[in-house]
């Protein structure tokens, strides 16, 4: 077991290296985490400033209720078991070359490395705010022995968390690899079960179907006890301890039961899930039968095309899609953020209120996350057939085509269905639906060739994570982020125009009439003077919009932004249609 230990712990934390340096390399992904995290720490850093004022005068001899402890740690084991589990299910189950590494290191190493890679890097998202929470309270209740126990608890919710979703996380890879109908419908599978996981919290905050307390009750959530001792907060000892020994057997059985999945999954022989088994011993060519396995596999959704190559291009994207989740996972998070936003306006102001922008929502959401999964990353999504297909003759603009079908396809009735029924459910005007309904369609038809155009100038041709999933290359970071702005820019503002033109020349009118004179005028002091003389101009322009017909606004809030993303549709497609055919293999 020792000598698993050690060497698991090795391979971990190589593991953990070799990640920092993939994000290293990866500047917008630095950017992005350096901005996300001074963003926790600025309202952090106040929050704290704060308390050390004022601590003298709060009173926070209180009992640990069950609410307390399910709602700051119970919640949050369950919430993090279920990411690590959703990751380890998807990339890091199987490490690369794992006959060689099965060969040198048992099992139980490899797990232990690979769970203790995990904690590394969730830990390492989390230190900063840990460091500093740890701090502030240690030396404002001046109690050293906060500098160990709030680490400690740390420490032991992470394990104990991690070992819970590698055990779920490997359940769900060997069922990938036995059950024919999850490896085929694996994709829908993790989106049901991300939506009734994550819709489940929107509805309890929203309704309060069950109280944190239920959670409460997990003796997980007893670590807030340890947490916590050495501080004004009335803890329970024995809850302390209880707490420490549960997490450790979740650790310790986890690590022994991920080792048995582990072994199976990994001596089992990946079992070709595109036929059925009568049909696996007889020759099958997909050129020669149209109605072939990969025709069938894509069903239920059709591909309406004349052209047999941008429907085998379609069908491969969309199955490429279904088949392997990981691929478009980074895409639920920014939807996560919109079901918490409509969650928090539905808990604040009421349903009604939160159906409003629902149907806009859908407009943008819907084609932004089906153009981004199958075009934002032409180069890497051809993976090792990469070569084959730009020799092929088949061109640029049929591998556009091809890899629009799927968005169209699926998107039109999506968006149509989805804007028309939330619209009628909250009471938008028809001429109103039918604006937030187009903006949509427009987006279908245009975001293909400007997630192809930015895909192509930003490639990403290697895997971002060491793991045994080669076939998954998600798109670069810098290339999302390129693709969603304008996007979301430019359908918001038409969106919001359609909805309330009023408010959109009122906001303009405020921008540019009154905010940007105040910033010349800031600057002109800080500066000199010359800098706020083009402040009259603005003041006269935002004095000009607020006097504009309601058709003057509807053309340029409304149509003037969707021309421009049907000009950088045509950007983006001549863009990834030159680069398409003149890449180069090297």
């Amino acid at each position: 077991m020792s000598e698993s230990v050690r060497l698991g712990t090795q391979l971990g934390w190589t593991e953990f290296v070799r990640t920092c340096r993939e994000i290293r390399s990866d500047t917008a992904k630095v950017v992005l985490l350096v901005g996300a995290l001074s963003f926790s720490l600025l309202p952090l850093s106040l929050f704290s400033y704060v308390f050390l004022q004022a601590r003298d005068e709060i009173s926070i001899a209180i009992p640990l209720t069950p609410e307390l402890r399910g709602g700051a740690v119970g919640f949050l084991w369950l919430f993090i078991a279920f990411i690590s589990a959703s990751r380890i299910a998807q990339n890091e189950h199987t490490p690369d070359h794992i006959d060689l590494l099965r060969s040198t290191v048992p099992d139980r190493a490899i797990v232990v490395g690979i769970l203790l890679a995990e904690t590394l890097r969730t830990g390492a998202y989390v230190a900063p705010i840990l460091g500093l929470i740890t701090i502030v309270l240690a030396y404002g209740f001046a109690s050293p022995l906060l500098l160990v126990t709030i680490p400690l608890t740390v420490v032991l919710l992470f394990l104990s968390t991690i070992a819970l979703g590698a055990v779920c996380g490997f359940t769900a890879a060997l069922l990938v690899t036995r059950v024919r109908v999850i490896a085929q419908y694996k994709t829908i599978l993790s989106f049901v079960i991300a939506i009734v996981f994550f819709g489940g919290i929107m509805l309890n905050n929203v309704t309060t179907l069950f109280s944190w307390a239920v959670f409460g009750q997990l003796p997980i959530a007893w670590l807030l006890d340890l947490a916590l001792l050495g501080t004004p907060v009335i803890v329970v000892p024995s809850y302390a301890v209880i707490g420490t020994t549960v997490s450790i057997g979740l650790l310790l059985g986890g690590v022994l039961l991920t080792t048995r999945l582990a072994t199976r999954l990994w001596s089992d022989v990946p079992v070709d899930h595109s036929k059925p088994k009568s049909d696996r011993s007889e020759p099958h060519t997909v050129a020669s039968s149209p109605d072939g396995a990969l025709h069938t596999a894509r069903q239920p959704v059709p591909l309406w095309t004349d052209s047999i190559a941008a429907d085998r291009i379609g069908t491969v994207s969309l199955l490429r899609i279904r088949r392997n989740p990981s691929l478009v996972w980074f895409l639920i998070f920014p939807l996560f953020m919109f079901s918490v936003f409509l969650g928090n306006i539905a808990v604040t102001t009421g349903i009604e209120a939160a159906l409003q922008p629902l149907p806009i929502i859908i407009a943008i959401a819907v084609p932004w996350f089906l153009c981004a999964a199958t075009s934002l990353n032409p180069f890497g999504d051809l993976g090792a057939v990469r070569p084959a297909l730009l020799t092929s003759g088949i061109g640029g603009s049929t591998y556009l085509q091809g890899l629009s079908l799927p968005s169209r396809t699926i998107g039109v009735p999506v968006v149509v269905i989805g804007v028309v029924g939330s619209g009628l459910i909250a009471g938008h005007p028809l001429l109103t639906i039918a604006a937030i309904g187009g903006i949509g369609l427009v987006l279908i038809l245009v975001g293909n060739a400007i997630a192809a155009g930015v895909g192509t100038v930003f490639p990403r041709l290697s895997a971002t994570s060491i793991a045994g999933d080669r076939e998954v290359v998600p798109p670069s970071m810098i290339a999302t982020v390129v693709y969603t702005i304008p996007i979301v820019l430019c359908a918001s503002i038409a969106a919001v125009t359609a909805l309330s033109s009023t408010t959109v020349q009122q906001g303009v009118a405020l921008l540019i009439g009154t905010v940007i004179p105040a910033l010349l005028e800031i600057l002109a002091i800080e500066a000199a003077s010359i800098v706020a003389a083009p402040a009259p101009l603005f003041e006269a322009a935002g004095a000009t919009i607020t006097t504009l017909s309601p058709t003057s606004v509807w053309v340029g809030g409304y149509i003037l932004p969707l021309v421009l993303l049907v000009v950088c549709g045509l950007i983006g497609r001549r863009i990834a249609i030159d680069r398409i055919d003149t890449a180069v293999i090297e």
